[in-house]
C-alpha cells in the first residue's frame, strides 16, 4: 500500500455536494472552484462571514487549534454548496489521520 500525503472525501446535503482533497503537506489555503469555473479562496467564497468560514472548518479545529495552517485543501462543489456540504467533506477526509 502506498503511503500517500492527500485524501480525498465528498460531503452531501439534500442537493448540494462538495467534494475534497486534503493535503497534510501545507500552509493553510483552501481553495474552492466552483461550477462556474471560478476560483476563490474559502473566505472569499463564504464572503467574509467568519461564522460560516469557522463552521465550515470546525472538524479541522477538533484536532488541534491551528491544524488548518497545516493542510492544503482543493474543494470542488456542485451548483449552490452550503458550509454544511464543505464540513462533512472536511470531515470524512481528516479520518485518514
Amino acid at each position: 500500500m502506498a503511503n500517500k500525503d492527500y485524501s480525498y472525501a465528498v460531503g452531501r446535503r439534500k442537493e448540494a455536494s462538495a467534494t475534497i482533497k486534503l493535503s497534510s503537506k501545507g500552509s493553510g489555503n483552501f481553495l474552492v472552484k466552483t461550477a462556474w469555473g471560478l476560483e476563490k479562496t474559502l473566505q472569499q467564497y463564504f464572503g467574509g462571514n467568519l461564522y460560516m468560514y469557522q463552521a465550515a472548518i470546525s472538524p479541522l479545529e477538533t484536532i488541534w487549534n491551528d491544524a488548518v495552517k497545516k493542510f492544503d485543501a482543493e474543494i470542488s462543489r456542485s451548483c449552490w454548496c452550503h458550509q454544511t456540504c464543505i464540513r462533512k467533506s472536511i470531515d470524512r477526509s481528516k479520518s485518514w489521520l
